[in-house]
């Protein structure tokens, strides 16, 4: 990989030179503000369960952007923008778009922060958010690289998928990874002002596909001073190894801001991602067998005190339905960003661990599921979905069996 951009000094002549703004780089500092005051405080009523835009603004919403899309889908849904799919999974991951009883809108608070930022700032909130927070899962799709973590998977693409030479891509790519990256990605590099992206055609396309696809990408000047300043602060030297990246658990909101600040003296002040608030009372949860994967219809009512830890709750689901509970385990679920979060038995080489967090502590929205898998061997998976939150009350503070419907399974079935 070959940079222009390979030392201290050309690299600030070239940042004094381009300063970040409304005129650029990218257009995202112009059609993010578009989409806030598209959602506003009030919000808009949303029927997706994972809190995603109504299809019906898209479209007008797509037409008000500084470079709207060419989309031939019809009743296409947010996937099917993937300008506005970007966009609106920033919003999400730094909870100025918040999702909860059937409405997405923005939080005025988290907004009030936001334009409190100068463009400087605003722009590399956005561009850490993307880097090290925002993921394919948070739109219902699948890891798109699952051999990287996600500061390594961006970085590989931006890094060294692409140069400053037009390269074509794959149809493949969006859908499946290869040689590439999803479509609201690449969208969101070319906002950023990082790539530039041609569209496939729609004539002689493969595929069934009519939204819009990426054809060919190349990295502008932009992009080339980006990823030198990156690769030097963590110290990659070839981009090949960002294949064995280790994202640091604690990397955040100004984790760039050392790398980026002695090209960028604006950068003053970081966002601050606010933390869900520990939530106090009684959990109750309604746990069954996935039918995806069970036949069983058996399910039970908990009663769960705040401070039980999901360890806790572990426990309390295997003693309703009769399991014994000498396996490993794991929780997964969707917080109030919309991240998906992952809590292993302690017993597991890799953390965060179930003992390490309580149920008050993990910021699962209400009517959410929380997916607890056990015993990998036998694989029995569970949905535990918190139907409320009652006050706090007197009592043993213990978990409580309320309710049980139908015939537990047998854990170790005999098949003689």
């Amino acid at each position: 990989m070959k940079l222009r951009l390979s030392d201290e000094t050309a690299l600030r002549d070239f940042f004094a030179v381009h300063p970040i703004g409304l005129a650029g780089p990218g257009t995202i500092l112009r059609d993010l503000p578009l989409l806030m005051a598209a959602i506003g405080p009030e919000g808009v009523a949303t029927k997706s369960h994972r809190g995603n835009l109504p299809a019906a603004m898209l479209s007008d919403l797509n037409a008000r952007l500084t470079h709207p899309l060419e989309i031939h889908v019809q009743r296409a849904l947010l996937r099917d923008y993937p300008n506005i799919a970007g966009l609106f999974l920033l919003l999400r991951a730094m909870g100025l778009a918040v999702a909860d009883k059937g409405r997405v809108r923005i939080d005025p608070t988290v907004q009030g922060r936001w334009e409190a930022l100068n463009l400087t700032e605003q722009y590399f909130a956005l561009l850490e958010a993307w880097l090290l927070m925002v993921s394919d899962d948070m739109l219902g799709g699948s890891q798109r690289f699952p051999y990287f973590q996600q500061l390594g998977g961006n970085l590989h693409f931006l890094a060294r998928q692409v140069s400053d030479r037009w390269k074509t891509f794959s149809e493949l790519c969006h859908m499946y990874g290869i040689g590439g990256i999803a479509a609201w990605n690449a969208q969101l590099q070319s906002l950023f002002g990082l790539v530039e992206v041609q569209a496939r055609p729609l004539a002689g396309r493969r595929y069934s596909s009519r939204a819009w696809g990426m054809e060919k990408a190349r990295r502008t000047p932009w992009g080339d001073a980006v990823v030198a300043v990156v690769l030097t602060f963590l110290k990659v030297r070839n981009a090949a190894d960002l294949v064995l990246l280790e994202q640091p658990a604690d990397a955040g909101f100004g984790y760039l801001q050392p790398a980026f600040q002695p090209y960028c003296p604006d950068w003053q002040r970081c966002f601050a991602l606010a933390e869900a608030p520990t939530r106090e009372g009684t959990f109750v949860f309604k746990a069954s067998l996935n039918p995806r994967w069970h036949s069983s219809s058996a399910w039970h009512r908990l009663a769960v005190p705040h401070h039980s830890t999901l360890d806790d709750l572990a426990h309390a689901v295997l003693q309703a339905f009769a399991f014994d509970d000498d396996h490993l385990h794991e929780f997964r679920y969707r917080d109030h960003l919309g991240k998906t979060r992952v809590y292993n038995h302690a017993y597991t080489d890799e953390g965060p661990y179930s003992t390490e967090i309580t149920v008050g502590e993990s910021g699962l929205p209400l009517k959410e599921v929380l997916s607890f898998r056990f015993d990998f061997g036998d694989d029995w998976r569970f949905l535990l979905r918190l139907e409320r939150i009652e006050p706090p009350e007197g009592g043993t503070g213990r978990i409580v069996l309320l309710e049980s419907h139908g015939k537990n399974p047998e854990q170790y079935p005999s098949y003689e």
